[in-house]
């Protein structure tokens, strides 16, 4: 758990290490569901990130954002993926996300709570992602990871675009 945390904090000294040609920050509408045998959650909302290019095929992001509706949780995610060259870039992403704040969650035998924060690892597949003139939008990206007590997370991005 501290290693997954330290990552995402040192993500801006992990991307000028690998010398990112092109760094830009972008938006995103999203749906993201979590369900375990103790924890459900997730709901419906937006973030802002930055994207890296990292080579002619490989770029990496990170973000933060807001979902509603069971509760408010904030999801912060860091991903690399790999995409194709040309105009149409479909691309697949590798992810470590973090799920910070509300939930319902389920008492153990002893009374203990779940951790916070709840930890996912997954894939994700975009198949409609294009590079217009340098800016990359991207829609119905589909996602799917797994957490602790036996969790899935499943995840649709509506819409992602470069703000610039």
């Amino acid at each position: 758990m501290k290693k997954l945390l330290l990552l995402m904090a040192f993500m801006p000294c992990f991307l000028h290490c690998l010398k990112a040609k092109d760094i830009k920050p972008y938006v995103q509408q999203n749906l993201m569901f979590y369900q375990s045998d103790r924890i459900t959650m997730g709901g419906f909302g937006g973030s802002i990130g930055a994207k890296a290019e990292l080579g002619e095929h490989v770029f990496s992001s990170a973000e933060i954002g807001i979902l509603w509706a069971n509760g408010n949780a904030i999801p912060t995610t860091f991903s690399i993926g790999y995409h194709k060259s040309g105009v149409w870039q479909p691309a697949v992403i590798g992810n470590i996300t973090l799920l910070w704040g509300q939930r319902t969650e389920i008492l153990n035998d002893a009374g203990e709570r779940p951790i916070i924060p709840l930890y996912t690892a997954g894939l994700k597949l975009a198949p409609l992602r294009y590079n217009i003139k340098g800016s990359v939008f991207s829609t119905l990206e589909l996602g799917y990871g797994i957490g602790p007590y036996k969790g899935s997370c499943y995840s649709l991005t509506v819409l992602s675009a470069n703000l610039w």
